[in-house]
């Protein structure tokens, strides 16, 4: 079940679960389909993507997005910090 409002940690947490998949997708390509450390591999990916499978995929997809466009970790945070306090100050106004 994928949350529907997102925080600055659940930010941090895609930034960091899309670097690790980065990483084990490098990482199993290297390796020959019958290395040992293959099954490890394919368990941590495994794990990686039913993490993200907690968020929307529409975040995830924008994430990933401004991360190939060369912004930083904390760019991509301030950026959802703006968007999170504008919506938040929307919502006090309207009720």
């Amino acid at each position: 079940m994928s949350k529907l409002i997102l925080t600055m940690s659940d930010v941090k947490k895609i930034i960091f679960l899309i670097h690790k998949k980065t990483t084990l997708l490098l990482q199993i390509k290297e390796l020959d389909y019958n290395h040992p450390k293959q099954i490890q591999l394919n368990l941590m990916m495994n794990w990686t993507e039913s993490e993200l499978k907690r968020f929307h995929n529409d975040d995830i997809e924008n994430i990933e997005r401004i991360m190939m466009e060369g912004y930083k970790e904390n760019e991509i945070t301030n950026m959802f910090r703006y968007h999170l306090n504008k919506a938040k100050r929307k919502f006090v106004k309207k009720n």
